[in-house]
């Protein structure tokens, strides 16, 4: 626990000072609208690439603001996990911390239809911090 004090402290020491230092590549020559604002001082030209690049709406549906709904808790209380990765219509968490922050190899899927958790295959060891994603019908966990 001490490590991760002392690696949030420096972290803020080295953030503060990188926010004191000039950063004039973070402008971009945005047209005015809302994003305006966060343009700064010393916009720059984008190239025709950047320019091709860029994505300045979002084609997710937007919510009834404000409301928020309870659903079925997760089986088992832990941190740490890898979370959010969506795979035919369902929700994988998977590894995490239990107790004592010991790794784990849990695996659970949320099904937001029935509003329910089910326990999956497990990691063949535990792990927390992993990165997931599905492919070809397969789930990865990678790192940890």
């Amino acid at each position: 626990m001490r490590r991760r004090i002392f690696l949030g402290t420096g972290a803020a020491m080295l953030a503060g000072a990188a926010a004191a230092q000039h950063h004039g590549h973070h402008g971009a020559n945005i047209p005015a609208d809302q994003m305006s604002a966060l343009r700064g001082a010393n916009p720059q030209s984008l190239t025709a690439e950047q320019l091709a690049q860029r994505v300045l709406t979002s084609p997710a549906p937007a919510g009834v603001p404000g409301r928020w709904v309870s659903r079925a808790p997760l089986p088992l209380p832990r941190s740490e996990m890898a979370w959010g990765t969506a795979w035919a219509g369902k929700l994988h968490v998977i590894g995490g911390y239990a107790q004592g922050q010991v790794d784990k190899p849990y695996h659970h899927v949320y099904d937001p239809a029935a509003d329910r958790w089910q326990e999956a295959a497990p990691l063949p060891r535990g792990a927390n911090h992993v990165g997931v994603v599905a492919d070809a019908g397969r789930i990865y966990a990678l790192g940890g």
